[in-house]
């Protein structure tokens, strides 16, 4: 990695970071150029190789952004610029130092926040085709847990007031749900299962629920994946089990809004997904607010009260029920009477399985027993029930055209499903109801104009129960899409049916409207302790109104596909109807061409006779013509191979040409260089020369200043032996001298420091008296001796260079320069 180009992008942050106001985000200049350096880096990062991104990272957090939080979003931004440059062991770590705090905070400009998002996305995406696949699916699910955790704790219950912490927590939650849809809509298969594991536990259920709306309503690909995992089974069974009818409206939008991409492969889910109708239909058997004679009303007179199974929470088992399930019921204290708007469920199974759903609608215990469902037996429900309260929707419905072109068992195998878009199947079963959204539209302001009864209903239970309750919240806050599938429908069956738990959403009336259609109204009327704060309830009711909105968006986009791919239809009909009519033009104008050729050809066969005979008497003129043009092309001919020859020897001659100049030319420029290399070996070597003559000069120089040592040292020794043999006292003084460590080297042989500090010069002369003293001849012969092998060293080692030579000269000297030495202390 470019050390340089860090030091540069090191320099202008510093320059951003130190700046006098301080920025929210990373400025686009300096992002740009980030993104310049990392298109260099062209993502053939190492680990060796990113480590200096990092240790700048590091050393830049360190120094100027830790201690400022304000400082964090446009370090953000940076870091996710420079994430390829960044190694996998430290993404973890800016992930936990940055980017969660970020998330789970407000005050940070939105372009922080999507540097975030885009940053854990990135890290939590992998390819399914890599070797460490266990690991990055492991690290990828530790982040969605840990996301999934923030959002639970932003959007759980809290019993507060404080209107800036509710707003806080609605920033954060969303902005986390924003990560999680992203990541969802890349990897569906892994927020699936990611939703699964929390809708099992009863505590997250209604969240995991909501976020799964939210991801849902966006046009999110390869949603069919939902079927490799256990979602849609807890789907039913927390529809078949759960009595919070909050929880029950969200999984029943969610499992609606699933139906159009899995159409084909509902097949072992469709009976559970018939009990889930009849237990929604017939609630007041299910509900915790209903009393025994409402539950008698829908329960089979067949089935005796000691058959009932009960758990135990005490409520009845049903069949299609899971005893292991973590059953959620309404919370204590409030009071949900309505149950989920059913129309757009039976419309959804209507028009995928109309066989088998009025198979099942007829007899439902048979239709049970006959694909071998477990506890078919136990069904407990009433059918007469069931077929009254089923014959509103069906009113509101077209015939399917399934009932007289297949049977039950081949409507399980349709093979028109997989090919068609969830649009398209949203749009085929929304054809069959009469009862569209649209005339919903135009009948609500009759329902609206209701408003006000049962605005002063809610406010005389406020002055009895002295404040708002939850029951009459519920129900004012839900009056806005009450119309939206029940109006048409209760207009339509109004005084047919014999229960009206079917529109439990219908409540804008007046109150003697309200007593006549709710079934659950004589609980209503038992005093119900009042919570101890409405936040909860309205926190509640906003996730149901939030899954509602989900809702008609997801159905809004899926129309605005379904109008599309009409509307191409549309234009696609026209283009043929267009080049249909285009073909019908042209074949009338070629018609009128044809009869005018057909004219032309007629004159043409009377004028045929007059061209044979011109033609024969121009054939002989053509054939003389003929003639002589061929010997002028066999000319022509000649002559063209001979401009070739020629053209292909000029070519040739060229390319000798060439060669041989390119030869000159080369064999010029070796000269020259030859040339140069001569000047410089003879430079060379008058250098050598040189060096040479100095070296000689050296040489004769020392070998005098070596005689003239050698001569000293002798005149010396020579004075004094004479003065030993004219003095016994002096001779005996210095016998003991000459006996001490420190004078050995001048009486006798020569010392070892004497010997090593001149390699180069020979032993002494083994011609001395034990007195030390030598006679004049025999230390000449030496000297000369010592001096002719040394000069054959240094010839000898005058190919070793200058330095070597310099380097015998100094050895010589120190040697000398200790034999005068040793001699001037004995002289002292």
């Amino acid at each position: 990695m470019d050390t340089r180009a860090l030091r540069e992008i090191t320099k202008v942050l510093q320059t951003d970071f130190n700046a006098k106001k301080s920025l929210l985000s990373l400025p686009a200049e300096t992002r740009r150029m980030l993104q310049s350096f990392i298109d260099e880096f062209d993502d053939k990062s190492e680990t060796d190789d990113a480590q200096p991104a990092n240790l700048y990272l590091k050393g830049f957090w360190e120094k100027y952004v830790r201690d400022t939080p304000q400082k964090f979003g446009m370090f953000m931004g940076v870091v996710r610029e420079l994430r390829p440059a960044i190694a996998h062991s430290e993404v973890q770590r800016w992930t936990n130092t940055l980017a969660f705090p970020i998330l789970n905070s407000t005050g940070h400009a939105k372009t922080a926040v999507e540097d975030a998002a885009e940053f854990l996305i990135g890290f939590m995406l992998y390819d399914e085709e890599q070797e460490d696949i266990t690991s990055q699916a492991q690290r990828s699910g530790e982040i969605c847990k840990r996301l999934w955790d923030i959002y639970s704790d932003r959007t759980s219950i809290l019993a507060t007031s404080d209107p800036l912490e509710a707003s806080d927590n609605a920033q954060v939650a969303q902005q986390v749900e924003d990560v999680l849809i992203a990541f969802g809509r890349k990897k569906p298969k892994d927020l699936f299962n990611l939703l699964d594991t929390y809708i099992i536990t009863s505590d997250t259920r209604l969240r995991s629920l909501s976020l799964l709306t939210s991801f849902l309503r966006h046009e999110t690909p390869h949603l069919y994946l939902v079927l490799d995992t256990p979602l849609v089974g807890s789907l039913l069974t927390c529809l078949m089990n759960d009595t919070y009818t909050a929880v029950l409206s969200i999984a029943l939008t969610s499992l609606i809004m699933l139906l159009p991409h899995i159409p084909g492969s509902l097949g072992p889910h469709l009976p559970r997904c018939f009990l889930v109708y009849t237990r929604l239909l017939c609630w007041e058997k299910f509900s915790d607010f209903s009393t025994e004679e409402q539950k008698s009303l829908v329960t089979d007179d067949r089935v005796s009260p000691e058959d009932e199974d009960e758990d135990s929470d005490g409520v009845v088992r049903s069949v299609g029920m899971d005893a292991s399930w973590q059953r959620l019921r309404s919370p204590e204290g409030t009071m949900e009477a309505s149950t989920p708007e059913i129309m757009t469920y039976f419309t959804s199974l209507y028009g995928l399985y109309p066989l088998n759903l009025m198979s099942y609608v007829r007899k439902p215990r048979r239709y049970l027993r006959n694909i071998e469902f477990p506890g078919a037996e136990s069904f407990d429900l009433d059918r007469t029930v069931i077929r009254s309260r089923t014959e509103q929707f069906r009113e509101v419905h077209l015939l399917h055209p399934n009932f007289y072109n297949t049977t039950a068992e081949e409507e399980l195998v349709d093979p028109k499903w997989p090919k068609m878009d969830p649009a398209d199947v949203v749009g085929e079963c929304e054809a069959l109801c009469m009862h569209s959204r649209a005339s919903a539209k135009n009948s609500a302001p009759s329902s609206i104009t209701k408003l006000p009864g049962a605005l002063q209903m809610r406010h005389e239970t406020m002055r009895l129960n002295g404040q708002l309750s939850p029951t009459a919240s519920q129900t004012s806050l839900r009056s806005s899409a009450s119309w939206r599938d029940t109006q048409s429908t209760t207009a339509s069956v109004k005084g047919k049916t014999d229960s009206p738990i079917v529109r439990p959403r219908s409540m804008l009336g007046d109150e003697e409207t309200l007593h006549e259609q709710h079934p659950l109204d004589a609980v209503k009327e038992k005093p119900t302790e009042p919570p101890q704060t409405n936040i909860e309830f309205l926190q509640r009711e906003l996730s149901t109104i939030r899954n509602e909105l989900n809702f008609e968006r997801w159905h809004k986009a899926q129309y605005s596909q379904h109008i599309g791919q009409i509307m191409r239809r549309n234009i696609k009909g026209a283009t043929v109807e267009a080049e249909t009519l285009n073909l019908i033009n042209a074949n009338r104008a070629l018609k009128k061409q044809l009869e005018q050729l057909r004219k032309a050809r007629e004159a043409t066969i009377k004028d045929s006779a007059l061209t044979r005979r011109q033609a024969n008497s121009l054939e002989a003129n053509m054939t003389e013509r003929f003639n002589s043009l061929k010997i002028e092309q066999e000319t022509w001919q000649a002559d063209a191979d001979e401009l070739r020859r020629l053209r292909a020897e000029v070519r040739q001659y060229r390319t000798l040409l060439v060669t041989s100049e390119n030869r000159e030319t080369n064999t010029g420029h070796r000269l020259l260089l030859a040339q140069r290399d001569l000047e410089e070996l003879q430079a060379v070597r008058e250098k050598l020369e040189r060096a040479l003559s100095r070296i000689h000069e050296f040489e004769s120089r020392e070998f005098e200043f070596e005689i003239a040592l050698r001569e000293r040292d002798l005149l010396r020794k020579e004075t004094k032996g004479a003065s030993n043999a004219t003095s016994p006292a002096t001779s005996a003084r210095s016998a003991r001298r000459s006996s001490e460590p420190g004078l050995r080297g001048f009486t006798g042989a020569p010392t070892r420091t004497a010997a090593s500090a001149d390699t180069h010069l020979p032993p002494p002369s083994p011609t001395r008296r034990h007195d030390g003293a030598a006679t004049p001849k025999h230390r000449l012969e030496a000297e000369g001796s010592r001096r002719g092998s040394t000069q054959s060293n240094k010839s000898r080692s005058k190919a070793s260079g200058r330095w070597d030579l310099e380097a015998s000269y100094s050895s010589s000297f120190k040697g000398a320069m200790a034999s005068g030495l040793s001699s001037s202390m004995f002289d002292k």
